[in-house]
């Protein structure tokens, strides 16, 4: 995925969709701001992302959703109404503007030329998989506290049923 203005951080030794642990926006004058869960945020997008949000949340079954919404909050149900246009209101291709921008630069911007810190991937094990844990996480935690518990009980009963048949051998 190709964006602006945002930055994240993601360790790789963590679940499957829980592996981001912070994001922030990045604002042109450099400046650092947090992420509101409950905020808008302007994007833009090529039609087929746009049409793969569907699909992405089918996928995950609800579990990784996103919903476009316009700049009054109201979701976004057909994308084709938002489609950015030209001066002269036809469809704005994506190739078109990538290449007006690049065509603006005499040299291309020295920010264009790596990540330059937008992206950093860690591989942190032991607890810090653990901090602040995400959705995916969580169903982990569960369904193995489930298991460790089941498999307890059913090791209990059958020491206990061990046990009580000794005791009835060596009392006959």
């Amino acid at each position: 995925m190709s964006y602006s203005g945002l930055a994240f951080t993601a360790n790789t030794s963590r679940m499957i969709l829980d592996r981001v642990t912070e994001v922030h926006l990045v604002r042109s004058d450099g400046s650092i701001e947090p992420v509101e869960d409950d905020s808008l945020y302007k994007v833009v997008f090529n039609m087929y992302a746009g049409n793969m949000l569907g699909m992405l949340n089918g996928l995950t079954k609800g579990i990784l959703s996103i919903q476009p919404k316009n700049a009054d909050g109201t979701p976004i149900e057909d994308f084709y109404q938002t489609t950015l246009k030209t001066v002269d209101g036809r469809e704005q291709k994506e190739w078109t503007a990538f290449a007006h921008y690049l065509a603006s630069f005499d040299d291309i911007p020295d920010q264009y030329r790596s990540a330059g810190g937008r992206k950093v991937y860690e591989s942190r094990g032991g607890l810090a998989v653990l901090s602040n844990p995400g959705l995916m996480t969580w169903i982990a935690l569960v369904l193995a506290a489930v298991i460790i518990a089941v498999v307890t009980l059913i090791t209990v009963k059958i020491i206990k049923k061990v046990r009580r048949k000794r005791r009835e051998v060596s009392a006959k």
